[in-house]
């Protein structure tokens, strides 16, 4: 260990993640930075991934710390880590997803750039996209589906890339400082990505691949991308809703912390941001009529033309996709 090689905290939020969470423990024996510990925060797994880490660990011979945080109920994804970074000893936090994969140089990396940079709160990559089998598909993640941030936008009024999650690490300065926040998150990238704006921290992007990001039907975080093999198209659309009234949910939660900060500005933005997610959610519930009124009362462009692609309901919408997909 050199000594100006700070401690690293290498966090992997696990949840019934048996399949693919050995391929990932073993990236993150493999990482070529040494002064690392490693810990395993499962989020109440019902299948035996809390036993396939004990095992692992319990077999481990290198030079990397070990320890597994087994929630005695399920916390869901925000809490689970935010809870798990309180345990982290690392003054930087580098998180995985128990079924993606970290490049051997990933940790190194990031620490040769938050320290070259001035230690900023957030460093993430691209990365590239694999399949269930460990396959590469695509070598750009960001290539293929990033734009910049809605929310950035909406709220903040300014044009940012949002931070990737699964490539996502944080200083363990900027962490401590985010406001702790009751309820079932599914998306601690979203809560963060607010945060790093909220907060004013600085946000280091590296455009190597340093992660293999997981594409497959059951994982949550990948879910944007697994919905298109998730089975017909319906079922993808109302699936995506259960996403959206969670991540909607979120947002109310946090307008309320600005309210109470005094920051009423980004409240009423906040607030405004979480009815979209709502909106969403809720659209296969609406009359016609009251389609229509949102479609003419709601300014936002973006969701103006995904109302219209679905006014007249869901079904409509997916022969509609379909027809265009059979012309083409």
């Amino acid at each position: 260990m050199l000594n100006n090689e700070p401690l690293v905290t290498f966090l992997m939020l696990s949840f019934n993640s048996r399949d693919y969470v050995r391929s990932a423990l073993n990236a993150a024996f493999e990482q070529s930075y040494n002064n690392l510990e490693i810990i395993v925060a499962d989020d109440c797994s019902t299948d035996d991934t809390c036993e396939l880490v004990k095992r692992m660990f319990a077999d481990y011979a290198g030079n990397k710390s070990c320890k597994i945080i087994a929630n005695s109920e399920n916390k869901c994804t925000l809490n689970n880590f935010i809870s798990a970074a309180e345990s982290a000893s690392g003054e930087v936090i580098v998180v995985s997803a128990a079924d993606d994969m970290s490049r051997p140089n990933r940790v190194s990396e990031i620490v040769t750039q938050w320290l070259r940079n001035g230690r900023p709160g957030v460093v993430y990559s691209d990365c590239e996209i694999i399949d269930e089998s460990g396959v590469v598909v695509s070598d750009s993640f960001l290539s293929q589906s990033q734009s910049p941030s809605s929310m950035a936008k909406s709220i903040f009024d300014v044009r940012r890339n949002d931070i990737l999650g699964c490539s996502a690490a944080y200083s363990a300065e900027f962490v401590r400082q985010v406001p702790r926040i009751s309820g079932r998150y599914l998306f601690e990238d979203s809560y963060m990505n607010f945060m790093s704006h909220y907060l004013n921290v600085n946000v280091l992007f590296i455009s190597d691949s340093l992660v293999g990001y997981r594409s497959h039907g059951d994982s949550v975080s990948n879910s944007r991308l697994s919905l298109r093999r998730a089975g017909s198209e319906i079922e993808q659309q109302l699936r995506a809703a259960i996403y959206d009234r969670n991540k909607g949910e979120m947002f109310s939660c946090i307008a309320l912390i600005a309210e109470a900060d005094g920051n009423y500005d980004v409240a009423r933005r906040t607030a405004e941001h979480a009815k979209k997610y709502h909106i969403k959610s809720e659209w296969s519930e609406y009359g016609l009529f009251k389609r229509a009124s949102l479609i003419f009362g709601f300014g936002d462009t973006a969701l103006k033309k995904w109302m219209l692609f679905r006014f007249f309901g869901l079904r409509f919408f997916v022969f509609s996709k379909s027809l265009v997909g059979f012309l083409r």
